[in-house]
């Protein structure tokens, strides 16, 4: 039967030198079952062996062995372990590689074979050595063009260009380095690489690396990045200048339009552009993908408002106010306002008058603001207008006579006072004014105040002169049954008298009372309440008499007439007969003096003889033209 062995251990690296430390350790000569511990010293640290003994097949083995440095051992460290019979003769080695610093007291176990004579196991042999090695660390980028300008890469303090990459450095394995990466990589203009990774025995852009066995490397991700450059007189473009990823999407904008102050503003007319950007376009916005050095400068014009509008209009204005640039605005549009390029050519025109929904009125400004020419800074334009009225002044009827102002339509200021004086023609006489279709009374001249429209009527009448006749017909009018007052004789004739006998001579007087009397029936005396226009006989006679009377002017409705009553005074007044004119249509009775004809009678007789009676016959006859008593001098208008 032949024991197997198996045993862990350690081994410490001192200097860079190969280490050996020996260590022998008598077993007894027929093992143990059990184990034990023994120390052995080298000559600069302690080991500690530990084993245990079993039986394999009835012979004593050892089971194991466990080795165990009492200090650190730096990573990267080989252990070479070797197991030796008494005769020196190998039974089993084994060796680990530490892939970290290992601590004292940890125990590493190496697997052996048994030996080959087991009863040749009376001592066991033991090398433990331990070695370190050189390895190779390369650096290298990813991502850089060969425009990469300055310093790249520098390790223990020594810097290397984008030529010198790759780098490879050999080192001594478990040896401590630097190293950093350049952040940002100066490339042409407008062009640059920025690091964005490590990858390999680091992570970091920049740190110390430990050179592990076998080596390895470490390498940097770089990125390229473009400047846009981008330029506008007016707003915050977005984005502003800057570096940017390449293949970035990228949209770039402005707002429009930017106020530039009171009336004025700035509006986007597109952009230019040069590398990735496109060459040109007219919009506040554009996209494209950056794959090279570019720049985009936005245009800009600048505007002024124009703004039109009017004071003093009212909701009843009606029509053009303003004309811009060839197109009417009326009242209801306004205030309308523009926004003009700076130096373009525009016009307006204010109307002098703007007509109104209501009849008669209208607004004036009477010196209109106007222009035509190139604009170059901002306007605002409020002119005041005013209200006037329409005054129109006729006369009535045609021919009549005349107005100062003469008849025609006038325009005045709202509030204006407007003196107009009429002026009879010949055979005319005025005799009112109408304003508005109402009597506004006789003064002359008249005063308008122009509150409104309004329209004013100088109403003259024709003075119609007349022989008026005593006629022989009656006729009702006004509610009057009476003779004719008509113009001409009657073709028969009347008469009215008495008859007395009298004492002696007595003298007869004739005369007459007038009234106009209304279509209602109502009389108003024109005379004083006496005969006027007397005649009188006292002697036997007939014939025409005459006497005049002055008629005061009196104011008629065009439904009155005129009652003219014939009286005569024989022994006291009497009524002797009644006449009446038809409505004359007159609006005056004018001031004239009528001489008034009467055919009268007078008889004084002696009936029955000497002894007889003194008869006195008086009568007043009328009608036909042979009995022409008349009224000359009527006159009206």
């Amino acid at each position: 039967m032949r024991a197997k062995l198996s045993f862990p251990f350690f081994c410490l690296l001192v200097f860079v030198i190969t280490l050996a430390v020996t260590s022998y350790m008598q077993l007894p000569e027929i093992p143990k079952l059990g184990g034990g511990e023994a120390e052995v010293s080298s000559p600069t640290q302690i080991l500690r062996i530990a084993w245990n003994v079993s039986y394999y097949d009835g012979f004593p083995r050892v089971d194991g062995v466990w080795i165990t440095f009492t200090d650190s051992l730096p990573q990267g460290t080989q252990i070479f372990a070797y197991l030796l019979d008494k005769h020196d003769d190998l039974i089993s080695s084994g060796n680990l590689t530490l892939a970290s610093e290992l601590p004292g007291e940890t125990p590493v176990a190496v697997s052996t074979s048994p030996p080959a004579s087991p009863s040749a196991i009376y001592k066991i042999k033991l090398i433990a050595s331990a070695s370190i090695t050189s390895a190779e660390v390369s650096f290298n980028a990813e991502g850089l063009g060969s425009d990469a300008t300055g310093n790249i890469l520098t390790v223990d303090s020594t810097g290397y260009t984008f030529a010198d990459i790759p780098k490879t450095f050999t080192w001594l394995v478990n040896s401590n380095h630097t190293f950093e990466w350049t952040e940002t990589v100066g490339a042409s203009s407008g062009k640059r690489y920025v690091w964005t990774s490590t990858s390999g025995l680091s992570t970091a852009r920049s740190g110390t690396i430990i050179v592990p066995f076998g080596g390895g490397s470490v390498t940097a991700a770089y990125k390229t990045q473009y400047y846009l450059t981008v330029s506008s007189a007016y707003d915050w473009p977005t984005p502003a200048s800057g570096w940017f990823d390449s293949g970035t999407g990228i949209t770039a904008s402005v707002t429009s339009p930017v106020s530039g102050g009171t009336g004025v503003r700035y509006t986007c007319t597109g952009w230019t552009g040069t590398g990735s950007v496109p060459s040109s376009g007219s919009d506040t916005s554009v996209y494209f993908v950056i794959d090279a050095p570019s720049s985009i400068t936005w245009n800009w014009k600048t505007q002024y408002q124009w703004t039109f509008s009017a004071s003093g209009l009212g909701s009843d204005a009606s029509g053009t106010v303003v004309t811009v640039d060839s197109t009417n605005y009326a009242y209801s549009n306004l205030p309308v306002s523009f926004w003009w390029d700076s130096g373009s050519s525009h016009s307006y025109a204010y109307q002098q008058y703007v007509g109104s929904s209501t009849s008669g009125k209208r607004y004036a400004n009477h010196n209109p603001p106007s222009w035509s020419g190139t604009v170059s800074a901002p306007g605002n334009l409020n002119p005041s207008y005013h209200t006037e009225y329409q005054l129109t002044i006729d006369v009535s009827p045609s021919g009549g006579g005349s107005t100062n102002p003469a008849p025609g339509t006038y325009w005045h200021d709202s509030g204006a006072q407007v003196q107009v004086t009429a002026t009879p023609n010949q055979g005319y006489l005025f005799s009112h004014w109408l304003l508005d279709g109402n009597n506004a009374g006789s003064s002359n001249p008249i005063t308008v105040q122009m509150n409104s429209a309004h329209t004013l009527t100088a109403v003259f009448a024709q003075i119609h002169t007349e022989e008026r006749y005593f006629g022989y017909h009656t006729h009702t009018v006004n509610g009057l049954t009476a003779i004719r007052l008509l113009v001409g004789p009657d073709v028969s004739y009347r008469m009215e008298g008495d008859e007395a006998i009298v004492d002696g001579q007595i003298t007869i007087t004739w005369g007459i009372r007038v009234w106009k009397r209304s279509s209602a029936g109502t009389e108003t005396e024109i005379t004083s309440g006496t005969p006027v226009a007397l005649v009188s006989r006292n002697s036997n006679g007939q014939g025409l008499q005459s006497a005049t009377w002055s008629c005061p002017e009196v104011n008629l409705d065009p439904t009155d007439s005129i009652v003219v009553r014939v009286y005569m005074d024989f022994e006291g007044w009497r009524l002797l007969e009644t006449f009446t004119t038809e409505q004359l249509g007159a609006q005056k009775l004018l001031s004239s003096t009528w001489t008034v004809y009467y055919y009268t009678y007078y008889n004084l007789r002696l009936v029955g003889g000497e002894e007889g009676d003194l008869v006195l016959t008086a009568r007043f006859y009328h009608g036909n033209s042979g009995y022409p008593s008349r009224i000359a001098g009527f006159k009206w208008a």
